[in-house]
């Protein structure tokens, strides 16, 4: 299997920042590779950036690769169980 590549969330992950984000992720599927968040800075967290993390793990798992979480910040874990997404990225 392929070696994971990083993908750093900065600290304001909003709207504002998606679009770069979308740009940075879009290099990432072409290495295809496994992708490993790293969302331990992460001090805010709005639902275009969980649409933006939702749709790249369904993107990678058409490619039979997988999006995981090495680290992440309390303030990303309660965006993400606001949304429901804990079983969804496997986090708890």
């Amino acid at each position: 299997m392929a070696e994971k590549v990083n993908l750093e969330l900065p600290a304001s992950a909003t709207i504002a920042q998606a679009e770069e984000l979308l740009k940075n992720m879009r290099e990432l599927f072409v290495l295809g590779c496994p992708v490993e968040v790293d969302a331990s800075n992460t001090e805010k967290v709005d639902t275009a950036v969980m649409q933006l993390l939702v749709s790249m793990q369904k993107t990678l798992e058409k490619q039979n690769l997988s999006l995981s979480f090495s680290k992440t910040s309390t303030a990303f874990n309660n965006a993400v169980k606001a949304l429901a997404l804990e079983s969804y990225f496997n986090l708890k």
